[in-house]
């Protein structure tokens, strides 16, 4: 299965027996690959996450959110980004203490657009 996301259609949900991506049309490196079990925690915090996009779009109050989804991944939804992240973060040298990740390229963003059709269109017909 295959859907098309954004007013842009720049991004492509692709959902196979092994997972399910999400590439950028426009720079197909730029990609967020979920195994079934990061698929399996992504749909456990969908709801939370889309209050947050909520939020952001409304502008009613501040936003700061991330939630682990595995391997080092997170989904996450902050003021001054009008996006959802999700991409993998890695520990600077010499830290250990949970709140200090960096986030890497690798990962992809979604903007408000591409959210809402994932959550109206894409992950209704995948679950």
């Amino acid at each position: 299965m295959t859907f098309m996301i954004g007013e842009k259609e720049d991004k492509r949900v692709v959902v196979t027996e092994l997972g399910m991506t999400i590439v950028t049309k426009s720079d197909p490196h730029k990609q967020m690959k979920f195994t079934q079990n990061r698929w399996a925690r992504f749909l456990a915090i969908m709801s939370q996450v889309d209050e947050e996009a909520k939020k952001l779009n409304r502008k009613t109050r501040e936003v700061c959110y991330r939630r682990h989804i595995g391997d080092a991944f997170f989904v996450s939804v902050t003021d001054g980004f009008e996006c959802i992240g999700i991409r993998k973060y890695f520990m600077p040298y010499g830290l250990s203490t949970p709140g200090f990740e960096r986030p890497t390229k690798a990962g992809i963003s979604l903007n408000l657009d591409e959210w809402r059709d994932m959550m109206l269109i894409a992950i209704p017909a995948i679950a």
